[in-house]
């Protein structure tokens, strides 16, 4: 998971539909296991925005489900509060819908 040591700021927090917050420990173990199970092979980005100290990416993927032999596809809105730190942005917190 090195583009999350990368890109978060490691007291970010991640939070999702069902509005449980996440650490970035948690956030990395729980991305790590759905790389287990699937793999993305598609990814669209629709509408990227860029407002300030804020950013909206609305995608679309689809992935494949390494066990069962299943294509899932879906949609998804996350939302990106980040900060400038030593020179660099970094993810501070964000939101998955």
């Amino acid at each position: 998971m090195d583009w999350v040591d990368k890109y978060f700021d490691k007291n970010a927090t991640s939070s999702s539909l069902d509005e449980r917050e996440r650490n970035m420990t948690q956030y990395k173990e729980e991305i790590t296991e759905l790389f287990k199970r699937e793999t993305i092979t598609k990814l669209y980005f629709d509408n990227i925005l860029i407002r300030e100290n804020w950013t909206a990416i609305h995608y679309r993927f689809r992935s494949f489900h390494k066990k069962d032999i299943t294509i899932n596809v879906g949609d998804r809105m996350e939302f990106f509060k980040f900060e400038v730190k030593n020179g660099n942005y970094i993810i501070v917190a964000n939101w998955i819908q």
